[in-house]
């Protein structure tokens, strides 16, 4: 679907607004002109990854946590109020005295977050490829061996775990998060 009103305003003002717009919206590609709407930039969504991917924050065996691990032992404050890092039950019974909402992990976290990554990473990084990701070839063609991180995300259960397999016996330090229905 085209909305030609719609770029012609964001051209407008990344052109004549740059003050307005920041690093909120910027044109990517060469030739084929894409727009992206973000409130990060390349350089600042590196960082954030960096922090996502990193056990001690927010990666865990079972996904994406919702509050950095880090605020177990540094409690975020604002006032005299405070937010920690509590797994299990929570010492103050806000929410019914569980917080696992605000600690391990919440499925609406990796639920939203997982396919935005996708989304800006094939923005930013480069042009997504297309073929069966279960094949040894298609992971090389996308370029798996500069690769830090997997993110399996098919909605085929079986075909994720042959991915996460395969990439596990030809990477053994990739960090993988795979997509689980079931």
């Amino acid at each position: 679907m085209s909305h030609p009103n719609f770029l012609r305003d964001v051209e407008w003002f990344i052109q004549n607004r740059p003050d307005l717009v920041g690093n909120a919206c910027y044109a990517i590609g060469n030739g084929d002109k894409r727009y992206v709407l973000s409130i990060a930039d390349p350089n600042q969504f590196k960082r954030l990854l960096r922090r996502i991917w990193d056990p001690d924050e927010f990666l865990s065996a079972h996904g994406i946590r919702s509050l950095s691990q880090y605020h177990h032992e540094h409690p975020f404050r604002f006032g005299d109020r405070s937010l920690g890092f509590e797994p299990g039950e929570a010492e103050v019974k806000l929410k019914a005295g569980n917080s696992t909402w605000r600690g391990p992990v919440w499925f609406p976290t990796s639920y939203l977050l997982i396919p935005s990554f996708l989304q800006l990473i094939g923005r930013w990084v480069r042009p997504p490829r297309y073929g069966d990701a279960t094949e040894e070839d298609m992971l090389e063609t996308a370029g798996l061996e500069r690769a830090r991180g997997l993110i399996a995300a098919l909605p085929n259960d079986k075909d994720n775990l042959v991915i996460t397999v395969v990439v596990r016996q030809r990477f053994p330090k990739m960090r993988i998060v795979a997509r689980s229905a079931d």
